[in-house]
């Protein structure tokens, strides 16, 4: 699971490190920056994912999670709203990639305290790449015509046509006629 933290968000330009840094803020105030994972290590366009942030301290603030974000701006953020994270400290949001490439999701808050320099609480980043959806595979269906090339699934298993035909019986599946058919 990719977990990056550590950078601070400072007049629209990003630093980033990779090691979750403690900030002292001041007395009696303390941040630390959130860590963020995602629950698959392939994305792909169209797929469903969990964000996780992990906080290492109490949040006297809700997390904002953002996607390719300049700032966390309300009705911009991932889940459309700040989370507040629960007793073990995380907060958790879904996410579905619409678009294919590199992504940057950024997390604000884990802190308690004031003060934060520019006004901006502590955040995190971890850059993301996105894959294309995947494609569909059919399933082999009696009667249906495969032209070579074409890739079907039966029983779980994908096969590639080797030579064009339809598929007349019902004996015709692809484990039953390697002529017509290769496993992939």
């Amino acid at each position: 699971m990719p977990v990056m933290s550590g950078h601070w968000f400072s007049r629209g330009a990003v630093a980033v490190s990779a090691i979750a840094v403690t900030l002292g803020m001041g007395a009696g105030s303390a941040s630390a920056l959130p860590s963020i994972s995602v629950s698959s290590a392939e994305l792909r366009v169209g797929q469903t994912y969990t964000i996780t942030i992990n906080c290492d301290v109490r949040s006297t603030l809700a997390v904002a999670i953002d996607v390719d974000p300049y700032s966390a701006e309300p009705g911009q953020l991932l889940g459309g709203d700040l989370l507040t994270p629960n007793e073990n400290l995380v907060a958790t949001v879904q996410w579905t990639p619409s678009t294919a490439g590199a992504h940057t999701i950024q997390a604000y808050g884990c802190s308690s305290g004031a003060g934060w320099p520019d006004g901006r609480p502590p955040t995190s980043v971890l850059g993301v790449t996105i894959e294309p959806a995947a494609p569909v595979v059919q399933e082999w269906q009696q009667g249906s015509t495969y032209q070579v090339g074409d890739v079907v699934s039966y029983q779980g298993v994908q096969y590639k046509c080797r030579q064009a035909h339809t598929a007349h019986a019902p004996n015709w599946t692809p484990p039953q006629t390697p002529a017509l058919w290769q496993q992939v």
